[in-house]
């Protein structure tokens, strides 16, 4: 977390009354009695925030009337399970802690008297009860909050897992990857055709190749990561091929199989100008590379948190 960030959530935390859990980079504690814990939606806009409450009621959650009533200036609401989710959007530039404080104090303090109002109570949000000492736990790379009973229930499953991982199941993970990187090959096509910027579907490429091993392989380790890295190469570079292979039946009136044969000769001749060649094929893997390494270090970090399971730094709801 950079300097000046954690400045700025010391200073809103400091002014909320919250701990601040600066390894999650979330914000925990109780407000009104309601437990809670205030996270950034994504890392790269850590002021759009997100508070989370744990809440439940006999007669079911949140209904679309009720939704309706919200007074939307407030953040955008939801609800997942037993936990109900403000969306509180923050400034992107100058900013400044005493006023996205004041936001969430407005936000936090609509929540509670909505949920108060509508018969909600505090409950943990796994087994849905009003039990004492709930607060929030990260739980592998996800935040919740949890009573005791169900923080432990979910430590003896996590370290059961530990101590009979699934092992990987590489010629799936390969299948998935593969499957992953034709996805990325028709999306180097269409957008061609569409007039699109090919290069923005090596994006496209590495998250689908990354995430189709993942799903299927049962996880991704470093041997994975270089498989998946092989593979996008060689796919890139047939997704170009094939992309080029068209341009030339459609302005020379080759066959597919001559026109695929013939890239080359064609850059060597001049026929296809050679700087849109290499700088097209430049371009898509600089944009795969651009799509992998973040979703690869999103990846390992879910391998380093796999397991985890701690109570966030704060005072208990």
């Amino acid at each position: 977390m950079q300097n000046s960030l954690l400045e700025n959530y010391r200073a809103i935390a400091g002014q909320l009354g919250l701990g601040l859990d600066e390894g999650a980079g979330a914000f925990t504690g109780s407000w009104n009695g309601w437990p809670l814990c205030i996270y950034p939606q994504n890392a790269n806009y850590p002021y759009n925030l997100t508070i989370a409450i744990a809440a439940g009621r006999a007669n079911g959650g949140l209904t679309r009337e009720e939704l309706g009533r919200w007074d939307k200036k407030r953040g955008a609401v939801s609800q997942k399970g037993n936990t109900v989710l403000v969306s509180v959007a923050g400034p992107a530039f100058r900013v400044k802690a005493d006023a996205v404080a004041d936001k969430l104090r407005t936000s936090l303090d609509a929540a509670a008297a909505m949920l108060t109002e509508l018969g909600f109570q505090p409950v943990c949000a796994s087994c849905g009860q009003p039990k004492e000492g709930i607060r929030g736990y990260q739980v592998q790379t996800d935040l919740a909050l949890l009573c005791p009973d169900c923080a432990a229930r979910t430590r003896e499953a996590l370290d059961g897992a530990l101590r009979d991982p699934a092992p990987e199941n590489l010629p799936a993970g390969l299948l998935g990857g593969l499957l992953g990187s034709l996805a990325g090959v028709a999306c180097i096509i269409v957008l061609s055709r569409l007039g699109f910027v090919a290069a923005l579907s090596g994006l496209v490429m590495a998250v689908c190749t990354l995430r189709g091993y993942g799903r299927f392989g049962g996880g991704l380790s470093k041997k994975g990561v270089a498989l998946c890295c092989l593979l996008m190469v060689a796919m890139v570079y047939l997704g170009d091929r094939l992309d080029w292979a068209i341009v030339v039946m459609r302005d020379l009136g080759y066959s597919f199989g001559s026109a695929f044969s013939a890239v080359h000769r064609l850059v060597d001749r001049g026929i296809i100008d050679a700087a849109s060649y290499w700088g097209n094929l430049a371009m898509l893997y600089l944009f795969t590379a651009l799509g992998a390494v973040p979703t690869v270090l999103g990846i390992l970090r879910g391998e380093k948190a796999r397991g985890v399971i701690r109570p966030l730094n704060g005072p208990r709801a």
